[in-house]
């Protein structure tokens, strides 16, 4: 099993998976491992009455419904291989169908929100200067957190206001930067060295000059969030969802966003105008219903 799940993981980094994806692979297929074990079955024995009973373990754990469906998804993929490689002939998987989930709309914050958590670090530390130049850029460029945390300095170009992301499968995109952003950069670059002990390639680095990590701003985002006093959930990528959500709200064309934001097909683009047309439907509502 263990050599399985390891060709698989292999499989998915030569197709240009991120290591980000390889590692909720690897999580995802764990569980499945121990469920094997817990109930004595091999790959091949895993039928459709088992389908059921993993389903049912992964709800006893308490995830959530949609952690659930994306556990079934891995499976489903992991089958897939294995019956290309041929280490299975069955594969009742592939074929069953999985639960219902409503598409959930993305957490969008306002203006007047993101204006106070970019507000929110004291740019009197160094710290406070990179972390302000993180969210102003994350805002700004509607970057992935894992596509910001791989930026090189040279991949940032101040003077003419962009910057170059490598996203998905090596994919290049050039995508513009605000005024603001450009100031908090070079703001936090006139003071990078001081941070960290090493040198590094990389634009926003660790004391040890290592590049910071998805956790790293994951704690200062929530930081930040707090000191705003901001109530609703946060998540990393709240600040990618309103940097697009604000764009089509002042009137950037769908086709536009989708080339900023990497997506591949544009219908991951349009949830942002539907949620930008309900957002529209419940001001009118607010403003014009006498007990709104």
């Amino acid at each position: 099993m263990d050599e399985r799940i390891a060709s698989f993981l292999q499989n998915l980094a030569t197709q240009g998976k991120s290591q980000n994806t390889i590692d909720a692979y690897r999580r995802d297929l764990k569980k499945f491992e121990a469920f094997l074990k817990k109930e004595s079955l091999t790959l091949e024995g895993f039928e459709e009455l088992q389908i059921v009973s993993y389903t049912q373990y992964l709800m006893e754990t308490g995830i959530s419904k949609a952690s659930i469906i994306r556990n079934m998804v891995t499976l489903r993929n992991f089958y897939k291989f294995l019956r290309r490689q041929g280490y299975v002939h069955e594969a009742p998987i592939l074929y069953h169908e999985l639960p219902h989930l409503e598409r959930q709309m993305p957490e969008v914050l306002t203006v007047e929100q993101i204006n106070r958590i970019l507000e929110a670090p004291s740019e009197k530390t160094h710290k406070g200067r990179r972390d302000r130049a993180i969210l102003e850029l994350l805002y700004a460029s509607g970057l992935k957190v894992s596509e910001l945390i791989q930026l090189k300095l040279d991949d940032v170009h101040l003077t003419d206001a962009f910057l170059v992301c490598v996203g998905a499968k090596g994919k290049e995109r050039i995508i513009p930067i605000g005024r603001k952003a450009v100031d908090s950069l070079r703001n936090y670059l006139e003071i990078r060295s001081r941070i960290s002990k090493e040198e590094s390639d990389f634009l926003f680095t660790s004391q040890q000059g290592a590049s910071i990590t998805r956790q790293g701003v994951w704690k200062l985002l929530k930081t930040y969030k707090d000191q705003a006093g901001i109530e609703k959930e946060v998540t990393l990528n709240t600040l990618r969802h309103s940097f697009a959500v604000h764009l089509l709200d002042n009137g950037a064309d769908a086709k536009s966003v989708q080339e900023m934001l990497g997506h591949s097909d544009l219908q991951a683009t349009l949830r942002y105008e539907e949620l930008k047309k309900k957002k529209k439907l419940l001001e009118i509502y607010q403003n014009a219903h006498p007990r709104a």
